[in-house]
């Protein structure tokens, strides 16, 4: 059981205002977010089945963040990982690792910010069906800094064996003809591709070979009548000009790469080790949008994007998805963001918007973003910048919409949102907490089990010796969320918690706990259930009943 903790100082200052969460038998976690659900699922069914996967966060100049979270439909937690954080995670969601399948790990960024907005260099993480770490320490590799927090995608085809990674690097770079200092340094937008057991980098790709600098829409701070923003840079070593700004990787059928660069507005396929193209890898095959873009646009565009995917490829096409924030800081070139799915034809030369997921709402993302395909065919959008995510059907209608964290403010972010099917059966035991508001009143007990997914009800005991083996009675109460409680009846100095699951089966036990009560001079700050909000339950709050 966990007692005594209370918020941080830097915690409280933003909490205050936001809808958290709170659990009495985990009062150690203070950063769970509420959700307010704007469209609730009327038909379940129609959902793609799995759990929702967020990692909120304030802004890169705090240091406060609430943690890679797992979520039901219901706004429910399922799992709050903060404690396996070191520094704040980044892009939490189900990957492959080591042949082991889809569904069997979740991995996350845990990188720290950089002093210029926008980036960062840290460590990657992988936890199995557990929750236990089986693979860190992804270090600076091939010459480049450590890894960022824009990508950490393990592709299907690579059966668990690599994984995508970003990578900025601070070059050297005369920047007088853009208006720059002659010993400029530009930040050269990579990615390597990296085995998974060993670490080491098995492909990399890097922008400065392959796109050149005109190319961008976004340019140094100090040039007069040019578009900029707050991660621009001033082409200093201390502010490298971000000129591409890569954002997004992933594989084709093919095996060849889809890469994003927001800052020149241009998805790039760029041919892989084993392409079939004809191109040296490395090189690129086309380009999509921006200034140099190798096909016509059907009545539509996109710009400032994120998360590009393929969804399919032959010979002359390609079918991908996108997150068209379509917004910069001061740059808009839609009222809205949306999710977009686009054919390439290489034959044409054209590209065609086959499907567009447009916000419910008024939401135009300025930054961060994704669009995910479902394994049912729905579709799942995260907004990025401002704290919304939705899922809809595959003809576009809205089946879930919800704001999570401030209650009407749009404060927190969230890079990206995913959903994915997730079976989980933690190492660490249930937990559980149990109540008296006095020695002869009600004893109420609460359990969870922080990221179990089979958990169906609960078996409370209760006893009146801390050996509870012998003369204890039970007492089962279905699962009613996170946290669930149930009412033992008569006062009884111990507890301990079953997890059930829906054979009835016993999968996890808590330890044996001691009742709370609270001492006779705070009894009217509780009532039968529990003590009133922001109540520290310790040693010196509560008493033993004789």
């Amino acid at each position: 059981m966990y007692v005594g903790f209370g918020f941080t100082a830097a915690l409280l200052a933003v909490a205050c205002n936001a809808q958290i969460q709170s659990f009495l038998s985990r009062p150690d976690f203070q950063g769970v977010l509420d959700f307010q659900i704007l469209t609730p699922a009327a038909d379940p069914s129609e959902l793609a089945d799995g759990y929702y996967f967020i990692t909120p966060y304030v802004s890169d100049a705090s240091p406060i963040a609430y943690g890679p979270s797992i979520f039901d439909y219901t706004g429910q937690l399922i799992w709050y990982g903060n404690e396996s954080v070191e520094v704040r995670g980044q892009d939490l969601h189900v990957c492959d690792f080591d042949d082991h399948g889809v569904g069997l790990h979740i991995c996350f960024n845990d990188a720290l910010p950089v002093a210029q907005p926008g980036h960062s260099s840290g460590n990657i993480r992988f936890f199995n069906t557990s929750y236990q770490e089986v693979n860190t320490d992804f270090e600076a590799a091939n010459g480049l800094v450590a890894p960022d927090m824009h990508e950490l995608n393990t592709p299907n085809a690579g059966n668990g064996t690599y994984m995508f990674q970003d990578v900025y690097q601070s070059t050297p770079k005369d920047l007088t003809a853009w208006n720059g200092p002659a010993d400029g340094y530009v930040w050269n937008g990579c990615f390597q591709q990296v085995d998974l057991n060993s670490h080491d980098v098995t492909f990399q790709w890097c922008s400065l070979d392959h796109v050149i600098l005109d190319e961008t829409y976004t340019f140094l701070q100090q040039t007069p009548d040019a578009y900029h923003n707050v991660i621009s840079g001033n082409g200093s070593q201390e502010e490298p000009w971000d000129y591409a700004h890569i954002n997004a990787i992933d594989l084709t059928a093919t095996g060849d790469f889809l890469i994003s660069l927001r800052h020149t507005h241009t998805i790039y396929k760029v041919a892989g080790p084993e392409t079939q193209s004809g191109k040296t890898p490395g090189d690129v095959i086309w380009r999509l949008g921006g200034k140099m873009s190798d096909f016509t646009l059907d009545d539509f565009a996109f710009a400032w994007q994120h998360d590009v995917r393929s969804i399919g490829t032959s010979p002359t096409t390609d079918d991908l998805t996108l997150f068209d924030n379509a917004a910069d800081d001061g740059s808009n070139i839609s009222e809205t963001s949306s999710g977009k799915v686009i054919h390439v034809d290489t034959t044409s030369g054209t590209a065609n918007l086959t499907m567009q997921y447009d916000a419910p709402g008024p939401l135009l993302s300025s930054s961060q973003g994704s669009m995910q395909t479902l394994s049912n065919g729905n579709a799942l959008v995260g907004w990025g910048s401002i704290p919304y995510f939705t899922e809809y059907a595959a003809n576009g209608t809205v089946l879930f919409h919800t704001h999570f964290g401030f209650d009407g403010d749009d404060a927190l972010q969230n890079y990206r949102a995913y959903k994915y099917p997730w079976i989980a059966i933690p190492s660490d035991p249930p937990d559980v907490f149990a109540y008296a508001q006095n020695c002869t009143g009600e004893l109420y007990a609460y359990a969870s089990w922080n990221g179990a997914t089979e958990v169906r009800s609960w078996r409370f005991h209760s006893s009146q010796n801390q050996d509870t083996t012998s003369g204890s009675q039970a007492t089962e109460q279905g699962r009613t969320g996170f946290e669930t409680m149930a009412n033992l009846g008569a006062y009884a100095p111990y507890v301990y918690a079953e997890a059930l699951n829906e054979n009835g089966t016993v999968i996890g036990t808590s330890t044996v706990e001691t009742t709370f009560v609270p001492v006779g001079s705070l009894e009217g700050s509780c009532d039968e259930t529990a003590c009133e909000g922001g109540f520290v339950y310790n040693a010196t709050t509560g008493q033993v009943c004789s």
